[in-house]
C-alpha cells in the first residue's frame, strides 16, 4: 500500500527526502491555485518510528487569520496559534495526508512546515527551500475539454483534453459519473449512461492522484442531453433565403450533420459558414461577388446530392446624395438603387439627425423601389439646422424560410436560447464608480473574465458587473465559480427573454369594450399616471402617440429605434384614436416612459429579444423615473437578478405587469410573470376563448383581450398583433385608469383589486388557464368608488 502511494506521489508531487537513509520524517508538498483566490497546500507525511503528533504551518504576516483547514486525518484538531495553524493528534498509520487552503497569501512560499513527534522536530523547512509541485486547476482554467454541443443517452462520445498541463498526469476524468478511457494523445472516450435525463447538463469531474476532485463543472460549454438518440440525417439542402446582401449573411435550410457543414459551395466555390445548426447554416457572401443569381449546393463527397441545390439572389444597395453640403433652407435629392434584381424592393430609411434635415414622409419610413432595370427610389432632403447630418438605409428582406428559424418571430421555451453563451453577470457592492470598477476587474482577473460593463442598480442598492468569458468555459460553469467569491452577492448567466407576441388574423377593435374601459374613460383617462413600457423601442413620432411619451431611453447600447413590438404595446396602453376605424388606447391620458431594453429581430414584425442585463437596467431606470406601473410584455427563464429587481420595484409600490407567455399548454412558467409580486396576464379572443398558444399555470392572475388586436405600428401605420404581450398592455392601461381614480394605491393593492373584480371564466374559481378571470376595469373602478356602476 505504501509503495503504491509513493509511486503516485512521485508523479504528482515530486517527492522529496527519500533516500536509503531517510530523514526522521519524509514530507511531500504540493500546491495548487483555486478559483476562489486560495492556495491549497497538500502535506503528505511519512512519520518516523515514533508517530507524529503535531503538524504546524507557520505563515508570514497576519495571513494565519485567513487560513482554513480543508481536510485532515480523523481525530486531528485545528488550532490557531498566532501566525500559525497548529494541528494536533496522532498518526494512526504510517502515512497520512493533510490539506490546507490558504486565502489571500501573497508570499505563500515563505510559509514553513514543521512536523513534531514527542516534543521534537522531525521535519522543519520553508516551502521556498522544499521541492514543490504546482499546478493550476480550477473553474478559471482556460478550458477543460472540447465537447459535443448535444449528446444522447447511451451514446459513445470522444472528447479532446484542451490543455493537459492544467491537470496532473496521473488523474482520472469522469463524465456523467463514468470513467473516461484514453484513446490516444489527449483523447478520451466514454459511453454515456442510458438513463441520462433529457435536457440535463453533464457533470464533468477530474480526480487527481490523491483522489481529490480538482475540477467539478456542469457541462463544458453548456452541453445538453437531447431527448433521444437521433439517427444520423443525410446531408441535404432544401432551400435558402430568396435575397441576400453582399457582405452580409444568408441562411440556407436543410440537414447539416456536423461533418458536412464545411462542404457548402456557392457557384462551386467553398462558402464561409458564420453560424451552424442541425437545420440552418448562415453563409457570408463576399463583397466581391457579382450581384445577381447564384447557386448554393453541397459537396457530393460529404454526402450531398448535387441535384438538391438552391438559388439565391445577391443584392447590392447603393445610396447617394446629389449634394452632401446644404445651406439652411436648401434641398438636394437622395437616391437609392438596388443592383442584382428587377423585383421591387422595400427600403427602410431613417433620418438620424431630425434637427438638421427633413425628409418628406417622416424621419422613419419605408420606401418601395421602382423595379425594372433602374430599380430605385428618390426623396428630397432639406436642410433645417446647422451641423453634420446622417441617414440610415437598408433593405427589408423576407425572413429566413427555414423551419427552425420560426423561433425568431414566435419563440418557445424549447427553441429559443436560454442564455448568452459567453457572458456572465454578477452583482457587487455599490460604491464610487472607480472603486466598483476596480472590484469588478479584480473579480475578472481571478476568474478568467474580462469586464464588459459595470452599471449601478440604484433600485436594488447594488452594482451590476457584466463579464465576457475569456476562456473556453460555459456561462453556467463561470456563474458557479463567481458565486463562491465573497465579493459577489449574486451570480448568473445572462438569460434571454423574448417579447410575447404571436400570429394574427383579422382586424378587431373589441378590446376596450370587452373590459369596460370605454365606460371608465368617461371619468378617468389615466391622467398624470407615469407608466413604463420596458420593451423594444417606440415610434415616438407616431400621430396616435403624439405627446404620449414623456421620456425615452435606450439601455441596450444599440441606439433608439422605432420598433414594432414596443410601438404596438405603447399603442394599446395610451394611443389616441385618430379615426372612427382606429381603436384608441386604454389610458390615453397616461404619461409613458419608454425604455428600450429589447432589440428588434425584424424591422416590421413584432419580435424582439432582451437579456437579464438589459431588463435589470431597464427596471432600475424606470423606478428612478418615478413610474407607478411597469409593463413587461416579455418572457423567459427564472432569473434571480430579475427577481431581485422586480422585488425592489414592488417594495417602492410599483405595479409590475407581465405576459404569461406564448409557449402553449405544455410550456414552462414564464418569468417575470411567474414571480409572486407580478401581475401575470394571459390572452383571450373576442369570445373569451383562451389564446391557443398561451402558457398555462398556477401563476396566471388575469385574462385580457390579446387576439387580433389593432394598434399603432412604426412608421405611422396601424398593425395587428396577438399574444399575451397585447393582453398585458390592456391590464397596464386599466391599472393607470384606477391610479388616477385613487393615487395612493400600491402595486399590491392594484393587483388584489383587479383579481377580486375579474369575471370568472372557465371552471369555477381561479384556474391555471384564466387565473381569476377576465379583467373588468369597470367593476374595479366601481368597487374603488364604493358604488354601483352600469358595467356589462
Amino acid at each position: 500500500m505504501m509503495t503504491r502511494l509513493w509511486t503516485v506521489m512521485a508523479i504528482a508531487a515530486f517527492c522529496v527526502g527519500l533516500s536509503a537513509q531517510p530523514k526522521p520524517a519524509a514530507v511531500s508538498l504540493a500546491s495548487r491555485a483555486a478559483g476562489d483566490g486560495s492556495r491549497s497546500l497538500l502535506v503528505l507525511v511519512q512519520p518516523p518510528a515514533l508517530p507524529a503528533d503535531e503538524v504546524r504551518i507557520e505563515l508570514p504576516g497576519s495571513a494565519a487569520e485567513t487560513a482554513v483547514l480543508m481536510t485532515a486525518p480523523s481525530g486531528w484538531q485545528l488550532q490557531r496559534d498566532g501566525r500559525a495553524i497548529r494541528l494536533t493528534g496522532a498518526a494512526q498509520s504510517a502515512t497520512f495526508r493533510l490539506r490546507i487552503a490558504v486565502f489571500n497569501l501573497a508570499q505563500f512560499d515563505r510559509a514553513r512546515v514543521r512536523v513534531r513527534a514527542q516534543n521534537r522536530d522531525v521535519f522543519n523547512e520553508q516551502l521556498v527551500s522544499t521541492p514543490l509541485h504546482t499546478w493550476e486547476t480550477s473553474a478559471t482554467a482556460a478550458g477543460f475539454l472540447a465537447f459535443p454541443l448535444v449528446v444522447s443517452p447511451g451514446e459513445t462520445i470522444e472528447v479532446t483534453v484542451l490543455d493537459p498541463s492544467k491537470t496532473p498526469a496521473d488523474g482520472q476524468w469522469m463524465i456523467a459519473g463514468v470513467p473516461a478511457q484514453e484513446t490516444g494523445k489527449d483523447r478520451l472516450k466514454v459511453v454515456l449512461p442510458d438513463d441520462l435525463p433529457a435536457g440535463s447538463p453533464l457533470r464533468i469531474s477530474f480526480f487527481d492522484g490523491w483522489g481529490e476532485r480538482v475540477i467539478d463543472a456542469l457541462s463544458v460549454d453548456d452541453t445538453l442531453v437531447r431527448e433521444a438518440r437521433a439517427a444520423p440525417a443525410r446531408p441535404r439542402i432544401t432551400g435558402c433565403a430568396r435575397y441576400a446582401f453582399l457582405g452580409e449573411s444568408v441562411c440556407v435550410c436543410g440537414e447539416f450533420p456536423e461533418g458536412a457543414r464545411t462542404a457548402i459551395r456557392i457557384d462551386g466555390q467553398p462558402a464561409t459558414v458564420t453560424a451552424a445548426s442541425q437545420h440552418v447554416l448562415h453563409l457570408r457572401l463576399p463583397d466581391t461577388m457579382a450581384p445577381g443569381e447564384h447557386t448554393v449546393s453541397g459537396d457530393a463527397a460529404a454526402g450531398f446530392d448535387p441535384a438538391e441545390a438552391a438559388t439565391l439572389t445577391a443584392l447590392r444597395l447603393r445610396g447617394s446624395l446629389d449634394a452632401n453640403e446644404l445651406l439652411r433652407g436648401t434641398s438636394t435629392m437622395m437616391r437609392f438603387a438596388v443592383d442584382g434584381t428587377g423585383d421591387p424592393m422595400r427600403l427602410l430609411v431613417r433620418n438620424k439627425t431630425p434637427g438638421i434635415i427633413t425628409i418628406p414622409g417622416g424621419n422613419y419610413q419605408e420606401l418601395d423601389t421602382s423595379g425594372g432595370a433602374a430599380n430605385g427610389v428618390e426623396r428630397r432632403v432639406t436642410g433645417t439646422g446647422r451641423g453634420n447630418f446622417s441617414i440610415d438605409y437598408r433593405l427589408d428582406a423576407p425572413p429566413c424560410p427555414c423551419a427552425d428559424e420560426t423561433g425568431v418571430t414566435q419563440p418557445s421555451s424549447a427553441s429559443r436560447p436560454l442564455l448568452v453563451p459567453r457572458r456572465v453577470l454578477a452583482t457587487i457592492a455599490a460604491g464610487p464608480p472607480a472603486a466598483t470598477l476596480a472590484i469588478a476587474q479584480a473579480i475578472a482577473l481571478a476568474n478568467g473574465l474580462s469586464v464588459a460593463e459595470v452599471v449601478p442598480l440604484a433600485t436594488a442598492g447594488v452594482a451590476l458587473a457584466v463579464f465576457e468569458i475569456a476562456d473556453g468555459l460555459g456561462a453556467i460553469v463561470k456563474a458557479a465559480a463567481l458565486a463562491a467569491d465573497p465579493r459577489v452577492t449574486l451570480a448568473q448567466p445572462d438569460f434571454v427573454y423574448d417579447t410575447s407576441q404571436g400570429a394574427n388574423a383579422k382586424s378587431l377593435t373589441y378590446g376596450p369594450q370587452m373590459i369596460g374601459a370605454d365606460i371608465v374613460q368617461t371619468v378617468t383617462r389615466g391622467e398624470g399616471v407615469r407608466l413604463a413600457v420596458i420593451d423594444a423601442g417606440v415610434d415616438t413620432g407616431h400621430a396616435a402617440l403624439a405627446r404620449k411619451v414623456a421620456e425615452y431611453a435606450d439601455v441596450t447600447g444599440t441606439g433608439w429605434t422605432p420598433d414594432a413590438h414596443g410601438t404596438l404595446v405603447a399603442g394599446v396602453i395610451a394611443s389616441e384614436s385618430t379615426g372612427s376605424d382606429k381603436a384608441g388606447g386604454i389610458a390615453p391620458g397616461a404619461q409613458l416612459v419608454a425604455v428600450k431594453a429589447c432589440v428588434a429581430q425584424s424591422a416590421r414584425r413584432a419580435a424582439a429579444r432582451c437579456w437579464s442585463s438589459t431588463l435589470a437596467r431597464g427596471i432600475d431606470l424606470a423606478a428612478q423615473k418615478n413610474v407607478r406601473i411597469m409593463n413587461l410584455s416579455v418572457g423567459g427563464p427564472e432569473d434571480r437578478l430579475l427577481a431581485r429587481m422586480v422585488d425592489a420595484a414592488s417594495k417602492k409600490g410599483i405595479a409590475v405587469v407581465s405576459a404569461a407567455g406564448n409557449d402553449g399548454p405544455s410550456g414552462k412558467p414564464s418569468y417575470p410573470a411567474a414571480f409572486e409580486n407580478v401581475i401575470a396576464v394571459t390572452a383571450v379572443d373576442a369570445e373569451g376563448r383562451l389564446y391557443s398558444q398561451a402558457t398555462r399555470g398556477a401563476f396566471v392572475d388575469l385574462a385580457a383581450p390579446g387576439v387580433d388586436i389593432l394598434s399603432t405600428g412604426p412608421g405611422g401605420r396601424t398593425q395587428l398583433f396577438s399574444g399575451t404581450s397585447a393582453a398585458t398592455a390592456f391590464a397596464s392601461g386599466a391599472a393607470a385608469l384606477l391610479l388616477q381614480q385613487r393615487t395612493t394605491l400600491t402595486g399590491a393593492e392594484l393587483a388584489a383589486l383587479l383579481r377580486d373584480t375579474a369575471k370568472d371564466l372557465g371552471t369555477g374559481g381561479r384556474d391555471a388557464e384564466y387565473g381569476d378571470g377576465l379583467l373588468d376595469v369597470c367593476r374595479a373602478a366601481a368597487k374603488l368608488a364604493n358604488r354601483q356602476a352600469a358595467c356589462r
